[in-house]
């Protein structure tokens, strides 16, 4: 699956590093809230699915033969956005997989950026710091000597 993401890329100046710390440590409890979101709502949809499973299997077996059962979706890109027509329920589940993945991730590099700044704002020397952001994830600190 192709992923397609529209960045949002930003300059914030602080007057020092320890001034950085708190809107990372705020995108960090963001993050993880959303996470815990989204962990319950693809619990909630995998739990769906197997009660669709065992209802579907004790139809089966209820009939004695094969039934076909409607679970299909159709899934059509329109200028570069996928719609999914009448989703299935693993359709569902796998959406949410992908948001777990990401929010995962960025919530990995958002405790690493953390940790770094922890020797920087031990630093005693007074810097003024820019930092550029992509989707409120620093990615390059410029520290600037006052």
């Amino acid at each position: 699956m192709r992923r397609v993401y529209a960045m949002v890329v930003e300059l914030k100046e602080f007057d020092k590093v320890t001034d950085l710390v708190k809107p990372v440590e705020e995108e960090i409890n963001k993050i993880r809230s959303l996470l815990g979101d989204y962990l319950r709502k693809l619990d909630e949809n995998r739990v769906k699915l197997e009660r669709l499973q065992k209802v579907q299997s004790s139809l089966v077996k209820l009939v004695g033969g094969e039934i076909k059962f409607a679970t299909s979706s159709q899934e059509i890109e329109l200028m570069g956005l996928k719609i999914i027509v009448n989703p299935t329920p693993e359709d569902e589940i796998k959406i949410y997989e992908e948001i777990v993945k990401d929010l995962q991730e960025r919530l990995t590099v958002l405790q690493r950026v953390r940790k770094a700044l922890d020797p920087l704002s031990e630093m005693d020397v007074d810097v003024g710091v820019t930092v550029l952001l992509r989707d409120n994830i620093p990615i390059k600190i410029m520290l600037r000597l006052k």
